[in-house]
């Protein structure tokens, strides 16, 4: 079992998929990357990313929190590098949904003994 990567490895995965911090200050064990501009531009919300993040078996992170930060998730890479890795890969997928078909986002999730009360 390999070590978690370093916070800013995962910043920096996150910001190429099109995310970002809400501040450049430097990140610690754990930190906020916002959605806003992703919810303003395609009405995507955090809320549905997390959602969407279900159905690729993944535990979806805190989000909105801090409450004044808009859209947002809180993320503490404490998983083994191969697990952050699949949950780099599955952002990634839901981020290139949202750009060729965002209702498979803002619909989701489909899987799962939740998927049919969740919509």
């Amino acid at each position: 079992m390999s070590n978690p990567p370093s916070p800013a490895t995962l910043l920096k995965s996150l910001e190429a998929l099109g995310g970002r911090p809400p501040t450049r200050a430097a990140a610690s064990h754990e930190f906020i990357h916002t959605f806003a501009k992703l919810a303003t531009d395609q009405h995507v919300t955090a809320l549905d990313i997390a959602k969407r993040l279900l159905d690729y078996n993944q535990h979806a992170p805190t989000i909105y929190f801090p409450l004044l930060m808009p859209e947002c998730f809180l993320i503490e890479p404490t998983e083994t590098k191969e697990a952050m890795d699949d949950f780099v890969d599955a952002m990634a997928k839901i981020l290139e949904e949202v750009n060729t078909n965002s209702e498979t986002v803002t619909e989701a999730p489909f899987t799962g003994p939740r998927a049919s009360w969740m919509r």
